[in-house]
Parts: C-alpha cells; sequence; structure tokens
C-alpha cells in the first residue's frame, strides 16, 4: 500500500488492511500536510518496512506487525502520535521516531533484531511503553556528534526487560528519565539504565545528560552511567 497525498486539507487514511508476505514495504504514505491516520492493519511477513508514515499531522494507532524483516513503525515528521502498536518478531528496529514533538504511547516491541525504540530529535515522549528480549537496546535515544540532535526528549513509565543490550541508552541532552522499569537486560548484566549513554562526540565516556531521573526501578546503572554496547 502505497500512499502520496498531495491535498492539504484532506485527511488520508489507511485502516483495517491486512498484507501478507509482501516482499517491499507493507505501508508507505507521505502526506503534503494533511491528517493521516494508520490504524488497525495487519502485517505478516514482511520483507522490507512495514509502515513508514511521513507528514506532520500522523497518528499510527493499533496496528500488528509479526515478522517484519527491516524497519517495523517509521514516523518521519513532527507531532506525530504512535499509540497501542504491536511489532513482534523479525524487525530490525520496533519503532523509530524521526522528528520533534511526537507522542510514542503504549506501545509494545518484542523480539526485535536491534532496538526496541529508536528516537532521534526533539520533545519527543514516550510514555507506558513495553520492549522486551530485543537484541539491541530497550529505548535508544539517539544523537549526532553536535549534540544538538536529540533534545529535551521524556522517557515516561515504560518497561525495558530482557533486551540484551542495555535496557534505555540515552545519548540525547536534558533527557527527563522518570518512573520506568528496567530489569534483567543485557542478560542481567546491565546496565538497565545507561543515562550517559554512548560517546558520539568522541569524548572519553557517554554523552548523554539527564534532566531528571526519578522513581525509575532498575537493577543496575543510573544517571551518570555509560553504554557498555553500540560504543
Amino acid at each position: 500500500i502505497r500512499v502520496e497525498a498531495s491535498d492539504a486539507a484532506a485527511t488520508t487514511e489507511i485502516s483495517r488492511n491486512v498484507v501478507r508476505s509482501c516482499a517491499g514495504a507493507a505501508v508507505t504514505v507521505t502526506s503534503a500536510g494533511g491528517p493521516v491516520l494508520v490504524e488497525r492493519n495487519r502485517l505478516v511477513r514482511i520483507a522490507d518496512d512495514g509502515v513508514v508514515a511521513q507528514g506532520d499531522v500522523v497518528r499510527v494507532v493499533r496496528n500488528r506487525l509479526t515478522g517484519v524483516l527491516w524497519r517495523g513503525i517509521t514516523l518521519v515528521g513532527d507531532g506525530g502520535r504512535l499509540e497501542r502498536n504491536v511489532v513482534r518478531g523479525g524487525a530490525r528496529t520496533g519503532i523509530t521516531v524521526l522528528g520533534d514533538d511526537a507522542l510514542c504511547e503504549r506501545n509494545i516491541v518484542r523480539d526485535c533484531w536491534d532496538d526496541g525504540f529508536s528516537v532521534r530529535g526533539r520533545r519527543n515522549v514516550l510514555r507506558s511503553n513495553r520492549a522486551a528480549g530485543n537484541h539491541g537496546d530497550g529505548i535508544d535515544v539517539v544523537n549526532n556528534a553536535s549534540l544538538a540532535l536529540s533534545v529535551d526528549n521524556e522517557l515516561i513509565g515504560n518497561t525495558c526487560s530482557t533486551n540484551a543490550h542495555e535496557g534505555i541508552d540515552n545519548s540525547g541532552v536534558d533527557t527527563r528519565i522518570d518512573g520506568n522499569r528496567c530489569r534483567g537486560n543485557r542478560l542481567g548484566q546491565g546496565p538497565d539504565i545507561a543515562g550517559a549513554g554512548d560517546d558520539v562526540a568522541g569524548g572519553p565516556g557517554g554523552d548523554g545528560t539527564v534532566a531528571s531521573f526519578s522513581g525509575n526501578a532498575f537493577g543496575s546503572g543510573g544517571a551518570s552511567t555509560d553504554a557498555q554496547l553500540d560504543r
């Protein structure tokens, strides 16, 4: 399913479809400015991306993806919403946010080959999501060498468990990390939360910083802990 919406005043809706055994991307939608809703689709055994939604008024809601071999759901743009989606098995990264001011809430990502959630942008909120059994990080806040890409993001009330790398790997600046539950990551050796994240600016340690770090339940790591993998 491929849609290019050129009418900024019209709403584009892709809903209640089933896509199986697709050799390309299952759902790709690009908006010139009008609202986009991708809702209640079921995608199974997809050899490329599952959902790629590009635009500034995008909602991706209650989709179920199983056996996607590249990226599960990718949101490109500002102010989008990703809510109550399930990505399970096979995907390189479960949910990717590329933009600012997005809300990513109550999604579940399990058993992906890389990170559960990957965030690059400013003022994004990840709240009440679950990442378990992924081969990379549960949640990865990614930055660039100038430390200007990912700033003021919020990770609130998420659960990250049994991921092969860190539960939360924060390379962003002034990230709020509050009320998360992170245990049993990196084969139980942790750190479950790496508040200082990765070395992305060429320094001696992780370059991430936190604006708030409270109410988290975790076995190892902390606000100033460097990531041990992905460095």
